[in-house]
């Protein structure tokens, strides 16, 4: 029961909750509205960022360490940006029908400078490495000798000790098995010695954590759930929920101010926006599952404020008691049985 001070007298605000279908209904129609702007503007960022100074130096750095390295291949083959790289053993994976040796023995065998180093004398990568420090090079020389001696297969060793395959195994299952994990589980770390590459790979990898994601996550959100609803100063309606009617009220069933909206929308950025990115989208489950069993059937962010949805069918959001007491002097409004006293 509410009271109309200036005439003491007492008025009730009643409204309809909206039926659970049609509050999902709503949510996911904003959230695939959030979802294209926020590809959109990750496109326009991502673009935006390949062209600046720094980015392109660091692109192009690490762009020419794996080419030269042998560790990365293109998916078909041609090197190309480094989001295109790919594991050698991911190339065998994707192309099953593809002779083992052509990619694998090119790398092993890999051409340095105009030099040759065949498999059982020198690995190209070892060679590659020793450019910039010769202990690189006996040390990855040792590494390799010693993993493919232990190296197995079906529980049987897979080399002798001249380092010819044996026990029937192909070409393409040594590769696949064997020569694969012993590029992604020991060589690949040692990139990170040479000058620049692992500086270079950081700082993009950081600016795509960064920048280019959380970006365009916080201004789709910011357009779809704050921005457009602020347009309805009334009732507060998104997309979704201005095409199945439903408004949002105050603790007073009267319409959410902007301090107490704007409050509202910071909670949801970051507490179940922003946090879900790096909680495994705990915090949205949360407030999801809060939609539909909590008394009033709130999310986590108006559940926090005492926000709730209304259904405006039949009826409208008010700005004050003295509009709501007039308009109730002018017509007795019509309700749906379930409401919210």
């Amino acid at each position: 029961m509410i009271k109309v001070d200036e005439n003491s007298k007492k008025i009730n605000i009643e409204y309809a909750r909206p039926l659970a279908s049609r509050r999902i209904s709503a949510a996911l129609i904003d959230f695939l509205i959030m979802a294209l702007l926020a590809v959109i503007f990750y496109i326009i960022s991502n673009s935006i960022a390949q062209v600046t100074p720094t980015y392109v130096n660091s692109n192009q750095i690490v762009d020419s360490v794996r080419r030269d390295s042998g560790l990365y291949v293109h998916s078909d083959g041609i090197y190309g940006e480094s989001s295109s790289y790919e594991y050698v053993n991911q190339y065998f994976s994707d192309n099953p029908d593809e002779y083992a040796g052509s990619i694998m023995y090119q790398y092993l065998n890999n051409v340095i400078d105009g030099d040759l180093y065949p498999i059982h004398g020198h690995v190209g990568f070892a060679q590659y490495m020793g450019r910039y420090n010769i202990e690189y090079k006996e040390e990855i020389l040792n590494l390799f000798d010693d993993y493919r001696l232990n190296a197995t297969l079906n529980n049987a060793p897979v080399f002798d000790t001249n380092f010819n395959i044996i026990n029937g195994n192909s070409q393409k299952e040594v590769s696949l098995n064997v020569l694969c994990p012993f590029i992604e589980e020991k060589l690949i770390s040692y990139l990170s010695y040479i000058p620049n590459y692992y500086e270079s790979l950081t700082f993009i990898t950081r600016n795509i954590i960064y920048i280019q994601i959380p970006i365009p996550i916080i201004l789709s959100n910011l357009i779809v759930f704050y921005l457009i609803p602020l347009c309805f100063r009334r009732d507060k309606k998104s997309i979704g929920r201005l095409l199945f009617k439903i408004g949002l009220v105050d603790k007073n069933y009267l319409y959410v101010n902007f301090k107490v909206f704007t409050l509202r929308f910071l909670i949801f950025l970051f507490v179940e926006i922003i946090l879900s990115i790096f909680t495994f989208l705990l915090p949205l489950i949360l407030s999801f599952t809060m939609m539909l069993v909590t008394k009033n059937k709130q999310c986590l962010h108006d559940y926090i404020l005492n926000i709730q949805e209304v259904d405006e069918t039949l009826d409208k959001v008010y700005y004050s008691l003295d509009e709501a007491y007039l308009d109730r002097m002018n017509k007795k409004p019509q309700h749906i049985d379930f409401k919210l006293k």
